[in-house]
């Protein structure tokens, strides 16, 4: 053992670095770490407020932003379809892919958001029939009333992701 802090003190010694001051320098490192560590600690607890809105807006913008990409994703391939065909047909398949879009939304507005997650759910969150939902077809159950009377996009007593978002998303 004391050979081994012999070595130490030649090797602090060979780098220039008296060990007095480099154990002084490390207590002070260490409660610097300390008082850093305590300090995101409770500047975290404060703001667990606000954590949870800018996570609602930051997970709203991601769908948006998901969603409008994917939505371009028609155009895509509307493009390779085009490009694809004799030019006297560009304008047939252009519409057409069109036509496709705007049936495809207004199927899954009427219908295929409420077959899908239109519920009634039970306590365990699967569909009480356990095949398909049975309401919210055309946008029926989107809005609730909060304690205000307001109508609000998502459940007044948690702000979460709205279900139009979701629709948004799921449609795109």
């Amino acid at each position: 053992a004391l050979r081994a802090l012999v070595d130490e003190r030649r090797r602090l010694t060979w780098t220039g670095v008296d060990p007095a001051v480099f154990a002084t320098q490390s207590a002070h490192l260490e409660e610097v770490q300390t008082n850093a560590t305590t300090a995101i600690a409770t500047a975290m607890t404060d703001s667990e407020g606000g954590n949870t809105e800018l996570m609602v807006a930051m997970d709203s913008l991601w769908l948006l932003l998901c969603g409008a990409l994917v939505m371009f994703m028609h155009v895509g391939f509307a493009m390779l379809e085009t490009g694809s065909c004799r030019a006297k047909n560009a304008s047939n398949v252009l519409m057409k892919n069109l036509a496709n879009v705007c049936v495809g939304t207004l199927a899954w507005f009427f219908f295929g958001w409420g077959v899908a997650y239109g519920g009634p759910y039970d306590d365990d969150g699967m569909l009480n029939n356990g095949i398909m939902g049975t309401q919210e077809f055309a946008a029926g159950g989107f809005l609730t009333e909060d304690d205000l009377r307001n109508q609000v996009p998502y459940e007044a007593d948690a702000p979460a992701t709205s279900k139009m978002l979701g629709w948004f998303f799921q449609w795109a």
